[in-house]
């Protein structure tokens, strides 16, 4: 869903009209709540609250806080007009005065994946504090070293290796390796690249971990649920398949499979659904969906002779369930 479709309902705003200003508080209360509470003083409907994920909602609050940090900060908001000269103004003074959104914040903003929870409160920088501070809504830290923000969609965040290393020093393993796939799949960032960011937080809490990411990332990965996949196995210190294994059957393409354990005659997939179908997965029937899983499955063990085996998104983020399946073919962990 489109997070910016979401009407926003401010307390402050009440206050030019005649209505009271505990109206939207009160509406959110009780047993049949009409409004949910995602910011002081802002509200959305409980429909669409119910109806977004973890991700979205989190962004739907940085734009809220942005927002506000707008409506209540003339200057920033007329700097942030000017552009370019913000950055060079920035280059020259350090960071800016004004609030710079960080960590989970800006990868999404970015748009770097990550697997698990995501925080309640928009992580933010600041120019103006020397010391970090949280609140129920808000993180606020201090720079790790000098860099320049850059603009988002109108808003100002870390830069994306700055933020990757935000993750990777913070986040776990199986987050880490999906947001580093990303990256190096788009080519947005080398491994030297992260590792020379890294480098500037020698000392930091996390940095040995994030490494160690960087070191199993795989470029080839094509999902969130491939990267997790691959990150539970190495986890697990189950044998390495191959990726983005292409099988033919005399000389004709079969398909292009996720994972390949020629030595086991394994095939792994990752079910993204998007293999059966060019277009969107409801524009086929589940009926029509399996008999096309079911097909592509046949065609593939007449060609290799390997057996199958799929799992869901669901196994993979409960890791213990994906072990499981692997480790009754015979994948098993040393």
């Amino acid at each position: 869903m489109n997070i910016k479709d979401i009407p926003v309902y401010r307390s402050s705003d009440l206050a030019t009209t005649n209505y009271r200003m505990d109206s939207y508080s009160r509406q959110s209360k009780g047993n049949d709540p009409q409004l949910a509470k995602i910011m002081p003083g802002c509200y959305i409907p409980i429909s669409d609250y119910e109806r977004v994920t973890q991700e979205e909602l989190h962004l739907l609050r940085v734009y809220i806080a942005a927002d506000a940090a707008r409506r209540r900060n003339t200057p920033a908001r007329k700097l942030a007009q000017a552009g370019a000269e913000v950055r060079g103004q920035c280059r020259e003074e350090g960071p800016c005065p004004w609030p710079v959104f960080a960590g989970e914040s800006a990868a999404l903003l970015h748009g770097l994946p990550m697997v698990g929870p995501m925080p309640n409160q928009v992580q933010v920088i600041s120019g103006l504090k020397i010391h970090a501070s949280v609140t129920t809504w808000r993180r606020t830290r201090s720079w790790h070293y000098d860099s320049q923000p850059v603009q988002v969609e109108g808003m100002y965040c870390t830069d994306v290796l700055y933020t990757l290393a935000d993750l990777l020093c913070s986040r776990d393993f199986y987050s880490g390796i999906a947001s580093v796939d990303y990256v190096l799949r788009e080519k947005i960032a080398t491994k030297q690249q992260i590792l020379t960011e890294l480098g500037r937080r020698i000392g930091c809490k996390g940095v040995i971990k994030a490494r160690d990411v960087v070191k199993h990332a795989d470029a080839r990965s094509e999902s969130v649920g491939e990267s997790l996949s691959r990150a539970v196995m190495l986890k697990g210190h189950l044998p390495m398949p191959r990726l983005q294994e292409t099988i033919y059957d005399h000389g004709n393409f079969v398909g292009r499979v996720d994972f390949y354990w020629p030595d086991f005659n394994i095939i792994g997939e990752f079910d993204g659904l998007g293999k059966y179908n060019s277009g969107t997965y409801t524009d086929l029937s589940s009926g029509q969906i399996a008999q096309n899983e079911r097909q592509r499955e046949n065609a593939l063990e007449l060609a290799t002779g390997a057996r199958v085996v799929r799992w869901t998104w669901r196994e993979a983020v409960d890791k213990d369930a994906l072990l499981v399946k692997l480790g009754r073919v015979g994948i098993e962990g040393y």
